[in-house]
Formats: C-alpha cells, sequence, structure tokens
C-alpha cells in the first residue's frame, strides 16, 4: 500500500517569524507597563491586555503549526 504523504522540508514562513518577533519581546513591555507613571487599577489593566495579547499570539502560532494543509 502506498504511502498518502509524502514529507517534506518545513520552511519557516513569514507568518511564523511575524508572530515569534512580538513574543520575544512582550516581557519588555510588561516591564515598561510596570515602571509607568500611573494608577494601579491602569497598570493591571495594561499588563491583562499585554498579556492577554501574548496568548492569543502563541494560540495562533500553535493553531498555524498543527493545522493539517
Amino acid at each position: 500500500m502506498p504511502a498518502r504523504y509524502k514529507a517534506k522540508a518545513v520552511k519557516k514562513s513569514s507568518f511564523q517569524n511575524m508572530l515569534l518577533f512580538p513574543i520575544m519581546f512582550m516581557p519588555l513591555t510588561m516591564l515598561y507597563v510596570a515602571s509607568l507613571s500611573i494608577s494601579d487599577l491602569d497598570k493591571g489593566l495594561l499588563d491583562g491586555a499585554v498579556a492577554g495579547m501574548q496568548v492569543l499570539m502563541v494560540l495562533a502560532l500553535y493553531r498555524f503549526k498543527t493545522s493539517k494543509k
């Protein structure tokens, strides 16, 4: 019985690179937000937004890597 799929070389796509770049700098963004002179509530909201964006980017990257083509 012949194999249905042949092994292909994996190339890094521009989409994957586009997602990895912001993920690497999210901790720096959180440190910057922590040093801002604003109220604690605003800092918490900004940190939550940054963390939420990071989670969404990681999920998008995971979905992109695991999707069947």
